[in-house]
């Protein structure tokens, strides 16, 4: 061969495709031609790098130990949205509680004393009217009940 070798015909030699006269061809070539021969070492060099490597070994265990890893981050996840939620609750629960207990608070009668008992015997006008004396002035709290029991049910 007189002229260098095409790279494809170079490539193919590395990859040990050509028909075995075109690859005495290229090999009688290369004996000569030291770019040709350099060439086909940075092919091979190439292919070395490229080649696949082994695979790493996998240990059995290495599937389960990941799905366990998983579910606990999963489990733990949504232990801690529970007990956000389960704050917030208790502590809405506890807001609850402390109006009621307030309110029962400014309003003790209500905890001894039955509804029944608690409706008025006189009429809008009279219980206005008692109101309206000096001699029998009425709290606050005794007001707020009798406007509370004077609504109609």
């Amino acid at each position: 061969m007189k002229s260098h070798v095409s790279p494809e015909q170079l490539s193919a030699f590395v990859d040990r495709v050509l028909d075995g006269p075109e690859m005495r061809a290229v090999d009688t070539h290369l004996r000569t031609c030291e770019d040709c021969r350099r060439q086909v070492d940075e092919f091979r060099q190439l292919r070395e790098r490229l080649r696949p490597r082994a695979a790493a070994q996998v240990p059995p265990f290495f599937a389960a130990r990941v799905t366990a890893a998983v579910r606990a981050r999963r489990t733990q996840r949504f232990a801690d949205e529970m007990a956000w939620v389960a704050k917030r609750w208790a502590a809405g629960m506890a807001l609850v509680l402390l109006i009621v207990l307030l309110w029962f608070a400014r309003n003790p009668a209500e905890l001894t004393t039955a509804p029944e008992e608690m409706t008025l015997s006189a009429d809008s006008t009279a219980t206005l009217a008692l109101l309206g004396t000096e001699d029998q002035a009425l709290s606050a709290d005794e007001v707020l009940q009798l406007a509370v029991w004077e609504l109609p049910r």
